[in-house]
């Protein structure tokens, strides 16, 4: 892991989606794959329904978050402008994601269509691929073609005079508090935060989890009971459960393979046994020796119980 760029671990994390990212971030404490950066509930880092993905084809983004600030003009002080923004967005580490808090009075908020096609296309010169506000925006689809994604309140047509509050301070929007720096990752989910220094150990745990929800979506598709479902979800093999729920068999079943004229039962685990069976089937080489291997290869025991059944159906088919 060490030996990947920050940029090639940028790429990695734009195969997941949020929740995929939540989920090693913060959303299972106490699981193996979760860092627990945060309390879930009580510390605000991620966005809750108040805002929406404006261009979801785009897929997920992850940037460097840099804030900004806006609201009506305010005669006494007047330094800054989107220019200075402009010049926070090129000095940061690349890629970025805006996160402009707006605060503008309850009745003019919903009106208030900040950014518009010109900011966007100057946004995106310096680096910029996405910008997230707790208000709306506008020129919808004149942005659309270029390919930089917006999570916003709504859309709206126009707005009025406003300027620029505060750059790179802490801000709150949609439900997600955002210090300057922090990594940020979006998609049409929705939009968290982690800190920075945890970029590779995120990386590394969201792609463990994705080889263990593959792992488990895939014994799921076999699965055919409750019971297994149940047996899956709780984080183990229903053949385990099997095979201990038949360990209290076993003797009976030993008793009966001593007496003469009695079948073993095979009730237990009797795909697996069929499994073994194809195996078999297939390449007969493997009775050369190698059924205990067999047997262990599907999930059964190498041990005599599942032996004599085994040997038992071979004999059945001719093979032995």
């Amino acid at each position: 892991m060490t030996d990947l760029s920050e940029q090639e671990m940028f790429a990695i994390l734009r195969e997941f989606d949020t929740p995929s990212i939540t989920n090693v971030v913060a959303t299972y404490p106490g699981t193996e794959t979760c860092l627990g950066l945060y309390n879930p509930w009580t510390e605000n880092w991620y966005t809750d329904t108040s805002i929406h993905c404006m261009y979801p084809e785009l897929g997920p983004l992850v940037g460097y978050a840099v804030t900004c600030v806006y609201g009506l003009p305010d005669p006494n002080y007047s330094e800054l402008s989107f220019l200075d923004v402009i010049d926070e967005l090129d000095a940061s580490k690349k890629p970025t994601i805006l996160v402009f808090e707006q605060k503008f009075p309850p009745e003019i908020a919903n009106k208030a269509g900040l950014a518009g096609g010109n900011m966007t296309s100057a946004m995106k010169a310096v680096g910029c691929v996405g910008a997230i506000s707790n208000g709306p925006s506008r020129d919808k689809d004149e942005i659309r073609p270029m390919k930089f994604q917006y999570m916003l309140s709504g859309i709206t047509p126009g707005h009025g005079a406003m300027a620029l509050r505060a750059i790179n301070v802490p801000v709150s929007v949609a439900g997600m508090d955002v210090a300057p720096g922090e990594l940020i990752h979006m998609d049409e989910n929705g939009a968290c935060k982690f800190p920075a220094d945890k970029l590779e150990a995120v990386v590394k745990n969201v792609q463990a989890l994705r080889d263990e929800e593959a792992d488990r979506i895939g014994k799921l598709a076999n699965a055919t009971s409750a019971k297994q479902v149940r047996a899956i979800m709780s984080g183990h093999s229903y053949a385990e459960d099997d095979q201990e729920e038949a360990a209290s068999a076993d003797a009976i079943d030993t008793q009966r393979i001593r007496q003469p004229n009695r079948r073993p039962s095979r009730r237990k685990n009797a795909l697996l046994f069929e499994k073994a069976m194809e195996l078999i089937r297939a390449d007969p080489t493997l009775l050369d020796g190698q059924t205990g291997k067999t047997l262990v290869s599907v999930g059964l025991k190498d041990n005599q119980h599942d032996r004599t059944v085994l040997n038992e159906m071979l004999r059945e088919e001719g093979l032995k």
